[in-house]
């Protein structure tokens, strides 16, 4: 029979039990969205202890059968003050990164400043203590490509945001143009404000930057928003009047808010195989 000083020598240490809980505790919050969210709240709300529910149980079961394959569409509709913000557009994208930091994030509000706030929430996560204790060789941000609007990492990955999109470029979804704006479809021109008032049942036409194609963008949503101060770009004998916010593409810009746009900018305004040649924005 082992002796006493065997056994002892056998027990491990506080320091090797703690190191074994941490380690317990992360591949929990890696597997289960649910734990990480538990774990990962004191980052952002140091001051508001935890409050589980059967409502934070619900969204995060349904996020991660997202992740997992087991849903692909899913509308959330809970009141205001539930954490339905923190857990989609903040913890959601820093948890899915851990196992695959290649996904891409667009999010969208109809406030610019909502959509910026939450950005800045979900990158505060990553770049915290926790998390790149935890996960940080899993990836790491891009310095030239690490900001409010939109961050990336060095796995293709990337979180981006508008406050309002037309389904172009980095296919959001909802709309920032005013209402006779025309926008390119399956079925042809149309304006935007007949799709949303009849509701139409037409893919959007996009251009993937990256994979130097145009995709087909499914509405997901048909929403009015109120009325809000336009921007007009001239370009040639065109125009285009949105938001100062929405997205437009510029040569050598990249997507830039539209109030943004200089004299001399080459702005697309079609698919290149309809309008090959861009125009410079006056």
């Amino acid at each position: 029979m082992p002796d006493a000083a065997s056994l002892l020598a056998s027990i491990p240490s506080l320091e090797e039990c703690a190191a074994e809980l941490r380690k317990r505790r992360s591949d929990s919050a890696r597997k289960s969205f649910r734990a990480f969210v538990e774990q990962a709240w004191h980052v952002l709300e140091p001051g508001t202890e935890f409050v589980p529910g059967i409502h934070v149980d619900a969204i995060c079961e349904h996020l991660q059968a997202v992740i997992e394959g087991r849903i692909k569409d899913i509308v959330i509709n809970i009141p205001p003050g539930h954490a339905k913000s923190l857990l989609t557009c903040v913890f959601w994208p820093a948890w899915a990164w851990i196992d695959h930091p290649e996904l891409r994030w667009l999010f969208s509000s109809y406030r610019a400043d909502l959509a910026i706030r939450d950005s800045v929430k979900c990158r505060t996560l990553i770049e915290s203590d926790w998390y790149q204790k935890r996960w940080g060789k899993k990836f790491s941000l891009q310095e030239d490509q690490n900001e409010k609007r939109r961050f990336q990492n060095d796995k293709t990955g990337y979180r981006a945001i508008t406050s309002v999109g037309t389904g172009t470029g980095e296919r959001g979804d909802i709309v920032c143009l005013p209402h006779d704006a025309l926008i390119s479809t399956t079925d042809g021109q149309i304006a935007i404000g007949e799709i949303v008032d009849r509701k139409l049942d037409v893919g959007v036409l996009g251009y993937d930057h990256q994979r130097g194609e145009v995709v087909v963008n499914r509405i997901e949503d048909y929403e009015v928003n109120p009325a809000r101060e336009l921007v007009e770009i001239e370009i040639g004998d065109r125009r285009l009047v949105c938001t100062e916010d929405h997205p437009v593409w510029v040569e050598g810009r990249g997507y830039i808010p539209a109030g943004t746009v200089r004299v001399g900018d080459e702005v697309l305004l079609e698919m290149p195989e309809a309008v090959p040649d861009k125009a410079g924005a006056q």
